[in-house]
């Protein structure tokens, strides 16, 4: 049976290093994928389903990491885990939300651009510069 998707907000790829502890798991991974609620992490560390996290999210062009003070471990498989925000400082929620805004910005952008350039040039395939 398929799981449901229970997401409510869109998630990002994103490629970003990312420190986390908690109660009897710490380490260092990368962040794949990042919403406003939450994100996945490659590490080589295994952290079990269920515990929780404090995350510093080296975000792009942001200095200091982002700091996620509680995160909740949703799921893991090989090597990957997905985490849930369930509570941050408030300035920390404002930085993440926009950072998200600037990259949902950029990604309409160049969905525009690619569009325009269809409509410009209908003989030309979607990405093909030339």
């Amino acid at each position: 049976m398929e799981r449901a998707e229970r997401r409510k907000s869109q998630r990002f790829s994103i490629d970003c290093p990312v420190s986390f502890s908690g109660e009897a798991t710490k380490g260092d991974g990368v962040l794949r994928n990042l919403s406003r609620e939450g994100g996945l992490i490659e590490a080589n560390v295994r952290v079990p389903e269920g515990v929780y996290l404090e995350l510093k999210l080296h975000l792009p062009e942001h200095n200091p990491p982002l700091f996620v003070e509680l995160a909740a471990v949703r799921w893991t498989k090989e090597g990957q885990f997905g985490v849930q925000f369930m509570y941050m400082p408030e300035d920390e929620y404002s930085r993440l939300s926009r950072y998200i805004t600037k990259v949902e910005f950029e990604a309409t952008m160049q969905d525009a651009t690619a569009a325009l350039d269809v409509l410009q040039h209908p003989s030309r395939k979607p990405g093909d510069s030339t």
